[in-house]
């Protein structure tokens, strides 16, 4: 803004209508008041205010229940208790329900901001020139004020940002019962088959990344170039007054201000549960308490359920904040000039101020940050149990000398024998009871928080004046030669 002011005041006051003796003594009876001048050039810029707020809100909740079935084989039994060649007794395997579990849950967030504020007042050569001009017999000059004013207002620039992000996963797993029936044979191979529990499978993985960015620039600037004020007050007069000269040349830059804000939350909570399905076989006895040729009796495999448990959870931050304040003025030039002029027996002068006035305001810049990362993670595994039934084979017993005795043509119908003598049982089947291993647990867990914050501030405050210059010239007084009186007098 570019304001120029030039001024003049002028004042002349004649000899007009006073006796010719007083015309003839050169100033007349007149007195004479100039009333005061006031000069302003002002150029004010207003306050500048730039901000951003955000507020982001992430969050997953996750929840798997499963249970596995249960299963169960029937009892198998083959009669014949009395008969060689009876058949075979087989139960079936029985395998529980698996239960597989998945949950993966992710929260990604990036946030940019940036506020810029900017105040600024440039005032170019304004130009104040006061030249008040009185001729009487006395005179009383008023005072003459002249000032130049450049003012830029404050700046603000804020930026506020808060992310939450959280990852909440339960899982509940139960792995089906597994129960296999019993199996007997009379004679025939007894063979009860494998129960396998419910394995549980469980998995879950949960992930939070932000990246936050800010930027705040906050300027308050204030130029003033060659502001010239300029008061020559002239006063031709028998008694004068010059006036009272106050000159002023200011030059100000508001306060700037930056800042960023920030906080960020992160937090993973997992929970697993898991139980492995129970596993049992049913017993295999084998008969045959009568027959020689009795088959094996072997009780299946009993395997208890795994439970299998995997987390994995990672937060990922970073906060990335600059800001920036300046409050800046520069004058370049002021100048100030007074040249009082008085022409007269007696003088008085007045009082001359001059004032130039360079001032920058406050800079502030402040970064804030918070971040707060959080993992919770729970895991509970109880491996199925496993229980293998009994095994029993029961052969029939052949006397020590067998080879005295004819053999039966039929079983049940062999020919009369004598009384055997105490024997061990031969040709038995073999008992075998299967292995029963109890459920494994598995439970691995991952857990990474990463953050990386990064923070410049930046505050300044410049005052710079050149070429300032106040002048003030002696007042000019000289004292003009009596003149002699009519009828001889002298001047008192």
């Amino acid at each position: 803004m570019k304001r120029y002011v030039i001024a003049a005041i002028t004042c002349i006051a004649l000899t007009v209508g006073v006796s010719p003796a007083a015309a003839g003594g050169g100033l007349g009876g007149v007195v004479q008041t100039l009333t005061g001048t006031a000069q302003q050039s002002t150029n004010t810029a207003g306050d500048a205010s730039a901000f951003n707020a955000n507020g982001t809100s992430q969050s997953n909740d996750q929840s798997q229940t499963g249970t596995g079935g249960d299963a169960s084989t029937g009892d198998a039994t083959t009669g014949g208790a009395s008969c060689c060649d009876s058949g075979d007794a087989t139960s079936g395997d029985a395998t529980g329900g698996d239960v597989t579990q998945s949950q993966e849950a992710s929260n990604a967030n990036s946030t940019t901001q940036e506020a810029s504020a900017e105040s600024k007042a440039v005032q170019v050569l304004p130009v104040n020139v006061a030249v008040p001009i009185c001729v009487a017999k006395a005179c009383d000059m008023g005072s003459v004020e002249q000032s130049n004013t450049n003012t830029s207002g404050d700046a603000s620039a804020k930026n506020v940002n808060v992310t939450d992000q959280s990852n909440e996963q339960s899982q509940t797993g139960t792995g089906g019962d597994a129960r296999s029936g019993d199996a007997t044979a009379a004679s025939g191979d007894a063979t009860t088959g494998d129960a396998a529990g419910g394995d549980v499978t469980q998995s879950q993985q949960a992930s939070n990344k932000s990246a936050t960015s800010q930027k705040a620039t906050a300027v308050s600037k204030a130029i003033q170039i060659a502001p010239v004020n300029v008061a020559v007050p002239v006063c031709v007069a028998w008694s004068c007054k010059t006036p009272d000269v106050e000159q002023r040349n200011t030059n100000t830059s508001g306060d700037a201000s930056a800042s960023n804000v920030n906080a960020t939350w992160q937090g993973n909570d997992q929970s697993q549960t898991g139980t492995g399905g129970d596993a049992s076989t049913g017993d295999a006895p084998n008969g045959g308490a009568g027959c020689c040729g009795s088959g094996d009796a072997r009780s299946g495999h009993a395997y208890g359920g795994d439970v299998m448990q995997s987390q994995e959870a990672s937060n990922a931050n970073s906060t990335s904040q600059e800001a920036s304040a300046e409050s800046k003025a520069v004058q370049v030039l002021p100048v100030n000039v007074a040249v009082p002029v008085c022409v007269a027996t007696s003088c008085k002068t007045g009082s001359v101020e001059q004032s130039n006035t360079n001032a920058s305001g406050d800079a502030w810049a402040g970064n804030a940050n918070q971040t707060g990362q959080s993992n919770q993670q729970s895991q509970t595994g109880t491996g199925g149990n496993a229980t293998s039934g009994d095994a029993e084979s029961r052969g029939c017993c052949k006397p020590r000398w067998h080879h005295e005795l004819p053999e039966p043509k039929h079983c049940g119908h062999a020919e009369p024998k004598p009384k055997p003598k105490p024997c061990k049982p031969e040709h038995a089947g073999d008992a075998r009871t299967g292995d029963a291993p109890g459920g494994d647990v598995t439970q691995p867990q991952t857990a990474t928080n990463a953050n990386d914050t990064a923070q410049t501030a930046r505050a300044a405050s410049i005052a710079k004046q050149e070429g300032a210059l106040n002048l003030v010239l002696a007042p000019v007084c000289p004292k003009p030669a009596p003149k002699p009186e009519p009828h001889g007098c002298k001047p008192c």
